[in-house]
């Protein structure tokens, strides 16, 4: 749909209050559709999931997306191949540690290194029902 259809979606998800899953994978969003796409999820009254890996988004506009998740009720974050790398990784842990709500989580393809991978698996410790994809 690449940035103009993540533009043109963004109203829809801001104003939706049935929609609770947004599986935008490998569509060539760009940094600009994911920037366009984090304050309607910011203000979406009900979306829980959210997968948004392989779109050529780069680190600034994956922390606005995670900035945009802060405070929802999460179910299911995909950030694979999205650029996270360690303040992304450390934004993710800090997020798995508060929302207790999270199933699933995949930030795999990110080039996260052993000391961000560890942050990861240690923020996950304990947490049963929880997957991790590194």
């Amino acid at each position: 749909i690449r940035a103009e259809g993540a533009k043109a979606l963004a109203p829809t998800i801001r104003d939706s209050t049935s929609m609770t899953s947004i599986n935008l994978r490998a569509n060539a969003l760009g940094p600009e559709g994911a920037k366009a796409l984090a304050p309607a999820i910011c203000d979406s009254p009900s979306v829980t999931s959210i997968d948004v890996g392989y779109n050529r988004i780069d680190q600034a506009a994956s922390l606005e997306l995670l900035a945009a998740m802060k405070g929802k009720h999460m179910v299911s974050i995909g950030m694979a191949d999205c650029d996270l790398g360690v303040e992304g990784s450390k934004v993710v842990a800090e997020m798995i540690s508060v929302m207790a709500s999270l199933t699933r989580v995949d930030v795999r393809d990110n080039d996260l290194g052993t000391h961000s991978k560890d942050v990861l698996r240690k923020a996950v410790e304990g947490r049963s029902g929880l997957k991790l994809l590194l």
